[in-house]
């Protein structure tokens, strides 16, 4: 191989590896977050938003650490980041949208 493709190479490598750690620090910081808001129950209101900013920043990372070669993390963020099973179950979904009613089906 080329030296500059090496070279290429190198830098595509530290920058996945750049972009994990950094959507890993994010996450960390809204888990803490979250649990600030447990704490204080005054602040309770911010707490559905906060669990569906989770749920996306951990999608995130999953799909980051895929981009990176590792394979089937899912399991292994939502352990090691300690990620609340509310928020685990709304990996990959879309919040609601404020002020819409909910889509109702027809019974045939």
């Amino acid at each position: 191989m080329s030296a500059a493709y090496e070279a290429f190479q190198r830098e595509a490598t530290e920058e996945k590896a750049g972009t994990l750690g950094l959507a890993g620090v994010r996450l960390e910081a809204a888990l803490a977050q979250l649990r600030a808001v447990d704490a204080d129950p005054d602040r309770q209101g911010d707490r559905d938003g906060l669990v569906w900013q989770l749920a996306e920043l951990t999608m995130n990372l999953i799909v980051q650490s895929e981009a990176c070669g590792l394979r089937r993390s899912r399991d292994y963020v939502l352990k090691f980041y300690s990620v609340p099973h509310e928020v685990a179950l709304r990996l990959g979904a879309r919040p609601p949208q404020r002020g819409r009613e909910p889509a109702r089906f027809a019974r045939r």
